[in-house]
């Protein structure tokens, strides 16, 4: 029985697929569509790797050989980076928001920083610096309407702050992620090559 199955990117899954991509999408091969004209159109590429799986049921040990299949599709790729892009220009604004706001305790800005971060999926291409600046301020000692001999008090505070900038580097692997997905048959590529699927 043969299968070809889509791997959901939930789990250790889209671990594999980075490591995948940035180390071996150098030797992924195009892919592409023929027409019953015989005209062809690139879609994608992709590149595969042979491995052994092993299947335990109760004393019985099944082995067989299965194909992974590293694949990206050109169409599902500039989707996605139209997305990835669309989501950067939507946080910077917000990021610069959150920066002129007051805050007085730090956790509390943490947590507002990442929660943006993560609703829009891009934690890991922001470098953050969070920091303290001391603030201080004179006020009159007592309530009431102050005059020229009410004596004055000096407070200091410290109000969190934070500063971000863009990680070149984890942003272009980002967009270098966009449009790949992992599949595992176990025909042969004899029986079913990486261009016809």
């Amino acid at each position: 029985m043969c299968y070809l199955c889509p791997l959901p990117l939930t789990g250790k899954v889209p671990e594999e697929l980075q490591k995948r991509v940035l180390e071996e999408a150098e030797s992924a091969m195009p892919l592409f569509h023929v027409y019953t004209d015989g005209q062809e159109k690139r879609i994608g590429q992709g590149f595969e790797i042979q491995r052994g799986v092993t299947y335990q049921e109760g004393s019985n040990e099944f082995t067989w050989q299965e194909r992974l299949l590293v694949v990206q599709s050109d169409g599902h790729a500039k989707k996605q980076l139209q997305t990835l892009d669309k989501k950067l220009q939507a946080v910077i604004p917000k990021l610069e928001a959150l920066q002129g706001k007051s805050f007085t305790d730090m956790e509390k800005l943490e947590n507002k920083v990442y929660a943006l971060l993560e609703k829009h999926q891009l934690v890991e291409v922001f470098q953050l610096r969070f920091f303290e600046i001391q603030e201080t301020v004179k006020r009159h000692a007592k309530r009431g309407k102050p005059t020229t001999k009410s004596k004055k008090v000096t407070y200091t505070t410290y109000r969190p702050r934070f500063e971000f900038q863009l990680d070149e580097d984890q942003w272009r692997q980002k967009q270098k992620l966009c449009g790949w997905r992992l599949f595992v048959i176990n025909a042969s590529s004899e029986q079913t090559s990486l261009n016809s699927i």
